[in-house]
């Protein structure tokens, strides 16, 4: 499953917070924060300065055809940071600059020994 998220009001009406470490949630709402603040998202998400995406799966395949969509993979990503790591695997935020004002912020997690 892939959750895209242009703004705060996206990621509460689907309810994130019961599918995410609060670690990793609070990582979402920082980088909404600043596309809302800095981009108008909260009014209008999606048209300029970026989205978030949270991807609630280990299928290596379905992250890897979300990047494709976009043609770019994860050698390309601008950062890639451990949020949190828990018993069996371990939350992770990668950002992608796709223009000069557009990015994705990608999270997402990896089965502990399983390298996306």
């Amino acid at each position: 499953m892939i959750y895209i998220l242009g703004n705060q009001f996206f990621k509460s009406a689907m309810k994130i917070d019961e599918v995410v470490p609060e670690v990793v949630s609070e990582a979402i709402n920082k980088t909404l924060y600043i596309y809302e603040n800095n981009y108008n998202c909260n009014s209008i998400p999606f048209q300029s300065g970026g989205y978030c995406s949270v991807i609630i799966s280990h299928d290596k395949k379905l992250y890897h055809d979300f990047l494709n969509m976009y043609n770019i993979s994860p050698g390309l990503a601008e950062f890639r940071e451990i949020i949190c790591e828990q018993e069996d695997c371990c939350w992770y935020q990668e950002y992608y600059q796709l223009s000069t004002e557009y990015g994705i912020s990608v999270f997402f997690y990896e089965q502990k020994g399983v390298s996306v």
